[in-house]
């Protein structure tokens, strides 16, 4: 079961799904194993039933995962483990402490726990757009990039050349965190995030994540920022203008949408 449920989230949908269904069949659930149990509320699209009684058939779970659509979701996943090991190289990389913009060992925690938030299928969506972004960096295509995770989190991505000094770096960081989320609140943003059935924004939060871009060369360094701003004012709104205008940071993004499925081939 930890296999499959290998994220925090995950684990923790699974155990309330599984409480409310007992509370709500008086204990009338009969499975052979947990393992059944999990292919029923996997199969359902991490749903239970709304039943009086729940039987779990016995190898329900061996049946689920011989499906094609099964292992097609598990080769699909294998991209989202980027973010689990873009996690612990942040975790690892200590930052520099006296760095414009700099962040704290309790904030920079904060950061983590965002990002370890995230379940399994949004963690594939994020770490797809962060090696795309990457890839389009390290050619000199782009510079930043913003992606709404389904969560409701924005994420910052900005990767600048090795020579280019890291406490502008921070700032820079900092600036586009704060345009992302402005961004956040326009109808368009909103629209797409609806249509998707995602929350515009959880909170209000931003997570920014800078680095270098990759050339071939070794040794990598990550700064991170969070911002947390619920209410979007008139006072932000400017402010927002104000460093489109003189900076151009995301002065003119090109929005993009995507449609990713859990299972890349639905159950008929």
């Amino acid at each position: 079961m930890l296999e499959e449920l290998d994220t925090t989230t995950d684990f923790i949908r699974y155990l309330t799904a599984k409480e409310n269904l007992v509370i709500a069949a008086s204990s009338q659930v009969v499975m052979k194993s947990e393992r059944d149990l999990l292919a029923v509320y996997l199969h359902r699209g991490r749903l239970f039933p709304a039943t009086d009684a729940l039987f779990a058939q016995p190898g329900a779970w061996d049946e689920f995962t011989a499906k094609k659509e099964w292992r097609e979701r598990k080769e699909a996943d294998r991209e989202s483990y980027t973010w689990d090991r873009l996690i612990e190289a942040i975790a690892e990389n200590p930052g520099v402490p006296d760095a414009i913009g700099a962040m704290d060992l309790d904030r920079r925690e904060l950061v983590l726990r965002q990002m370890a938030r995230e379940d399994r299928f949004a963690r594939r969506i994020l770490a797809r757009s962060f090696n795309e972004f990457m890839a389009d960096a390290s050619a000199y295509r782009t510079r930043a990039r913003t992606t709404v995770s389904p969560s409701g989190v924005v994420y910052v991505f900005l990767a600048l050349p090795r020579d280019h000094p890291r406490a502008d770096r921070i700032l820079e960081l900092h600036l586009r965190s704060f345009v992302a989320r402005g961004l956040a609140e326009q109808p368009t943003i909103r629209d797409m995030a609806r249509l998707n059935g995602h929350p515009v924004h959880q909170n209000g939060v931003v997570i920014g994540l800078a680095t270098e871009r990759y050339v071939g060369l070794p040794g990598y360094s990550f700064d991170v920022v969070r911002l947390e701003i619920p209410e979007w004012t008139n006072v932000h709104e400017a402010r927002m203008s104000g460093i489109q205008q003189e900076l151009g940071f995301f002065a003119k993004p090109k929005l993009r949408g995507a449609s990713v499925d859990e299972y890349p081939k639905a159950y008929e």
